[in-house]
């Protein structure tokens, strides 16, 4: 866009100041999402457990 970080900087605050709020939507990573983390807790409960069960990883890259 041949902005410096100067330029860059000045124009993300005038549009926070204009806008009244950051210029863009943030998410968080859904990672860490509470569905994921529920997932994550199940699947680590059956395999401590030794009710889990093991699979092949899948190559997507073919």
């Amino acid at each position: 866009m041949g902005l410096t970080y100067s330029d860059a900087i000045t124009l993300f605050s005038k549009a926070i100041v204009n806008e009244g709020k950051i210029p863009f939507k943030l998410q968080s990573d859904p990672f860490y999402s509470t569905e994921n983390q529920e997932s994550l807790r199940k699947s680590i409960n059956q395999l401590e457990d030794g009710t889990g069960k093991q699979h092949d990883l899948l190559d997507n890259d073919k």
